[in-house]
């Protein structure tokens, strides 16, 4: 059974969240600002933009932060695509997409619902989940802008918490680094 428009409304109103339906972008409700720790927007304030797009006829979910960083001027993009990858890796869930149009970088977490249904309470757990691992990957998506260079000491206590990429480093050098992992993955090792 596929979640319809009317169904999505009344969940998002059951958990409290006020939203504006975009007639313009047929089934895109834009959610509203939510309180960060750590991330500022564009006007210097510890809140995150939410949008919730229902696609496929109602069979998947796409939850977006829009436009969270502005890579126009920065001289990083590869460090920063690679460290959004790697958190992306660890979390299973937060995935980072480019707009080479406009240059900026979004934040997006995908479910699928096929024939499945959808609580208030899986609702309320993706949109905390995506607000809270934005806010902890911030100071690593900026030190890697600003420096080139990747550090996950940079980011927030839940992140932390979550998974140590030092772990996923030192287990990468253990098999005898990167290339030997692919050589791994591809089923060609010759050991």
């Amino acid at each position: 059974m596929a979640l319809t428009p009317q169904k999505l409304e009344s969940l998002l109103q059951r958990i409290g969240l006020n939203f504006t339906f975009d007639a313009a972008q047929e089934k895109e409700w834009y959610v509203g600002n939510f309180p960060t720790n750590i991330f500022l927007n564009d006007s210097k304030t510890k809140q995150l933009t939410l949008v919730i797009k229902l696609l496929d006829d109602g069979t998947f979910l796409r939850f977006l932060c829009p436009e969270l960083y502005d890579l126009t001027d920065c001289s990083n993009k590869g460090v920063v695509f690679e460290s959004a990858m790697q958190m992306g890796w660890i979390t299973k869930a937060l995935a980072y997409e480019y707009d080479a149009e406009n240059k900026k970088m979004w934040a997006v977490v995908e479910t699928p619902l096929q024939d499945g249904t959808l609580t208030s309470a899986q609702l309320l757990h993706i949109i905390n989940s995506l607000i809270s691992m934005v806010d902890d990957y911030d100071p690593v998506i900026r030190h890697a802008i600003a420096s080139g260079e990747i550090d996950f000491q940079k980011a927030g206590k839940e992140f932390k918490e979550q998974s140590e990429p030092t772990e996923v480093e030192a287990l990468i050098a253990k098999i005898g680094g990167v290339e030997k992992l692919k050589e791994l993955a591809s089923g060609k090792s010759t050991t």
